[in-house]
C-alpha cells in the first residue's frame, strides 16, 4: 500500500506580514524587503502577480517579482509604503498565483 502523494513541491515560503512600524504623516516613502523561497525539493515554482489589493492599495508597491524560482532558490522583493499626509492604519494585500 502507497502513502498519499505530498502536495508540498513546489512550495512558496515567504513572511506573511509586512509591518512599516508607526509612521508620523510626513514621514517620506518607506521600503521594506522580504525574500521569497522555494523550499520544494524537485520542482521550479512559477510565480505570476494578481497585483496590490485593498482600500490603501495605492499608498504601496512592490518591485518587480520572479517569473520562476527554481528548487532551494530565493528571490528578495521590495515593498514600498507612501503614508503621504494620511493617519491610521494603511493596508494592502499582494495577492500572487502560484503554477
Amino acid at each position: 500500500m502507497q502513502g498519499l502523494p505530498k502536495f508540498d513541491d513546489p512550495n512558496l515560503s515567504v513572511v506573511r506580514t509586512v509591518d512599516f512600524g508607526t509612521l508620523e504623516a510626513g514621514a517620506g516613502v518607506q521600503t521594506r524587503t522580504i525574500t521569497l523561497t522555494n523550499t520544494g525539493s524537485t520542482q521550479a515554482l512559477d510565480i505570476s502577480a494578481n497585483g496590490l489589493e485593498g482600500v490603501d492599495a495605492a499608498r504601496f508597491s512592490v518591485s518587480a517579482l520572479p517569473d520562476s524560482l527554481a528548487t532551494g532558490e530565493t528571490a528578495e522583493v521590495t515593498v514600498t509604503f507612501d503614508p503621504g499626509d494620511s493617519e491610521g492604519r494603511s493596508t494592502a494585500v499582494l495577492a500572487l498565483s502560484l503554477i
